[in-house]
């Protein structure tokens, strides 16, 4: 599984989900986890639909789409995405 993090400097709910994310990197080490830098990698964003940050995007592999989701996630929510699949 691949669990992207669309985020942009500056945003403050962005900012708030990295410690979660330290943390599910941890605890999940067999989750390949990406942060992509929306300014940086416009392109990607946007074939990707992404409208909004933060945006989490779970895939199961590089092609394959599971979930979205968008906005601030507490760790909770994730982990049960997570779960899902």
């Amino acid at each position: 599984m691949i669990i992207e993090k669309f985020y942009m400097t500056g945003c403050a709910p962005c900012y708030r989900m990295n410690p979660i994310f330290e943390e599910l990197e941890k605890e999940y080490p067999d989750i390949e986890f990406r942060h992509i830098d929306v300014y940086n990698h416009k392109e990607y964003a946007i074939m990707n639909s992404v409208r909004s940050v933060p945006t989490i995007i779970f895939r199961k592999d590089s092609d394959t789409v599971l979930s979205k989701l968008t906005g601030f996630q507490q760790k909770a929510d994730l982990v049960n995405e997570i779960k899902k699949f």
